[in-house]
């Protein structure tokens, strides 16, 4: 069961006297009840395996509580991950702690990358503001990735290059991967009647096939067959702030983005 709050409380001051005689570099939250009496934040599955900012002066991390683990095995390569991504972190890594860099670029000069392309090996990523573009949704930014160069492509909806992308992707002689790429397929048959030419691969289907029973977002599957991937989950800060799909900011939605192409190809 979860600690009651008085519980909590009971703890808290020996909790301070811990902190003030050993003062920790880091301070990690194990489970939503640690998360939230140190930190004030709520839900566990939103900040585990990222840093929660500065908590009584030692740099604060969250992870899932074991316990949770063993009743929810689904979850252990999301539970692995956040350990590599605190031992990264803890040793200085910067993947863990710094986005990846990436290059905006216009539609026109996505399309000569399609056309032009350095790698015969291309991930993209679709953000959208909505499911589906039957109920109003459109496409934010492309984001994409061939081993080397990572680009974010803010997308006009109904302008004319933004439209010669899209469509472009589905004529494409790449070979194309996406991760969970029935989302991406849906929206280029709804906006243009067909799928890509060659989506040779999806990670999130290619990671079923080792193990059905763990999680398969894109974070849990990097985390898990990768030394170096980071948290990159925004529903946290999403819910921190407020922000929809429509009205996260760019500098934010971006770097997102990328991190999903990136890592999908790496």
């Amino acid at each position: 069961r979860e600690l009651k709050k008085e519980e909590v409380m009971a703890c808290s001051e020996y909790l301070k006297e811990e902190l003030k005689k050993y003062a920790p570099e880091w301070l990690v939250a194990v489970g939503g009840v640690a998360l939230t009496a140190l930190t004030g934040k709520h839900g566990i599955l939103d900040w585990a395996g990222k840093r929660v900012g500065q908590v009584k002066g030692s740099k604060g991390f969250a992870l899932l509580h074991p316990a949770f683990v063993l009743r929810s095995p689904k979850m252990a390569g999301t539970f692995e991950a956040g350990f590599k991504a605190l031992r990264s972190l803890s040793n200085g890594g910067e993947t863990a702690s710094k986005p990846i860099k990436f290059k905006l670029l216009t539609p026109g000069q996505a399309i000569d990358i399609l056309a032009y392309p350095k790698s015969r090996f291309l991930t993209f990523d679709f953000e959208t503001n909505g499911l589906y573009k039957r109920d109003g949704g459109e496409i934010r930014c492309v984001s994409m990735c061939n081993g080397e160069d990572t680009w974010v492509v803010p997308i006009q909806w109904n302008e004319q290059f933004s439209m010669m992308l899209l469509e472009g992707l589905t004529e494409s002689g790449i070979k194309l991967c996406a991760h969970n790429s029935i989302f991406e397929r849906r929206w280029l048959i709804d906006l243009f009647g067909r799928e890509p030419l060659d989506l040779s691969f999806d990670t999130m289907l290619l990671d079923y096939c080792f193990e059905e029973e763990r999680m398969h977002n894109l974070e849990a599957v990097a985390g898990y067959w990768l030394e170096d991937a980071p948290s990159w989950k925004l529903s946290g800060e999403m819910k921190e702030n407020g922000w929809t799909w429509e009205s996260i900011p760019q500098e934010v939605l971006y770097p997102y983005s990328a991190m999903d192409s990136f890592y999908t190809h790496k």
